[in-house]
Order: structure tokens, then C-alpha cells, then sequence
């Protein structure tokens, strides 16, 4: 399993195919940035790099607020509320 590794802020390396990861330029909330990525990874990065971007355009225009680091910041935390709502729903379900 790989991990996509930001190459323009720091390069990691957590996946023991970094040398064949292929590079992929996506732009989210109006920033450039390349990832490496497996080749067969590429259009499910590009959508979610979409999706990240309009959720963040979202809450830049619901907050009045233009800070990339704040909303970057406030997506994740609704992000990660969502994931654990979902992830307690899944518990119940199960039971």
C-alpha cells in the first residue's frame, strides 16, 4: 500500500514504490500541488483533490473567510466529524 507523498513541501518516503510512482498536479482551493502516486491512483486523487477544493471554497464563502490555513483547518475538522458520525452509525448498525 502506498501513501501519496506532497513532493513540493517535503519529500517522505512511506511507500517502498516511490522510484515507479508517477507524479500528478492537482490544484486545490487555488494552490498548486504534486503528489507522486501509483499510476492507477491517479483519477481517484484528482477527484478527491476536486471534491477537497469545493468543500473548501464552500466554507471560505459560508465563513466570510479567505485564510487558506483556517479553512483548510475547519474542512478537516468537519471532515473528521463526519468520519466519526459515520463510524458510530456503522457501530450501531452492527449490533
Amino acid at each position: 500500500m502506498s501513501i501519496i507523498v506532497i513532493l513540493d513541501k517535503a519529500i517522505c518516503s512511506f511507500s517502498e514504490n516511490l522510484l515507479t510512482m508517477e507524479n500528478i498536479q492537482v490544484k486545490i482551493f487555488g494552490s498548486v500541488y504534486t503528489f507522486k502516486s501509483e499510476n492507477n491512483s491517479k483519477q481517484k486523487i484528482a477527484n478527491l483533490s476536486n471534491e477537497l477544493s469545493e468543500l473548501m471554497k464552500q466554507y471560505a464563502k459560508e465563513t466570510n473567510n479567505i485564510n487558506p490555513l483556517e479553512i483548510s483547518i475547519l474542512t478537516a475538522l468537519n471532515l473528521l466529524e463526519e468520519n466519526h458520525s459515520l463510524k458510530s452509525k456503522l457501530s450501531e448498525d452492527k449490533v
